[in-house]
């Protein structure tokens, strides 16, 4: 059995950098340049077909160190049909440009007459090493990579849509509203 002192702790924390933000189009301030986000302003049908999830997409260049990369879109949907159906995954460019899915990031759901939904997704990689960003590793990055969601529906019969809610304030009225995006990187 070890001891506790087996263990040792860091003298600091091991975030080198902690974004959050509105998809609201404003700019933010990185260790490595300012970066203008998307401008959610209306709410998107999900479809049969994989799409980029409204404000979720950025390019983005790590502080220099990192290690690992965490990335979290939280956002409401609301129901079009009684029970709906939704994946998600992660993309992320590889080290050639082209979008890639991580598996890793997969997430599915199925609301049984659920109408107002908010949901967390997160999605971590390891940055350096060989690249394999199906299975969680970015690689080597330098250079600003895009980073985005991608959703759809299971299939016509299980229709929602994101970025808005209808039962606010005690009556039915629909709103439309934007991801929070968050990255962390870590040393």
């Amino acid at each position: 059995m070890s001891k506790l002192s087996n263990f040792k702790a860091s003298g600091g924390s091991n975030i080198l950098e902690y974004l959050e933000w509105y998809a609201d189009g404003r700019t933010i301030s990185t260790k490595k340049g300012d970066v203008t986000v998307q401008n959610v302003t209306s709410y998107t049908d999900a479809t049969t077909t994989y799409q980029t999830f409204p404000g979720s997409q950025i390019e983005y260049t790590p502080p220099d160190g990192t290690l690992f990369l965490t990335y979290v879109m939280e956002f409401k949907h609301y129901h079009v049909d009684g029970n709906n159906i939704g994946h998600f995954y992660c993309h992320v460019d590889n080290s050639s440009g082209t979008l890639t899915q991580s598996t890793r990031s997969r997430v599915s759901w199925y609301n049984n007459t659920h109408y107002d939904n908010n949901k967390v997704y997160k999605a971590n990689f390891k940055v350096g090493g060989t690249e394999d960003i199906a299975n969680g590793i970015i690689g080597p990055w330098t250079s600003a990579r895009t980073l985005e969601w991608r959703f759809r529906e299971y299939n016509s019969s299980y229709e929602f849509q994101v970025n808005r809610l209808y039962h606010i304030d005690g009556t039915g009225s629909y709103a439309n509203t934007a991801p929070i995006m968050t990255l962390i990187a870590y040393k």
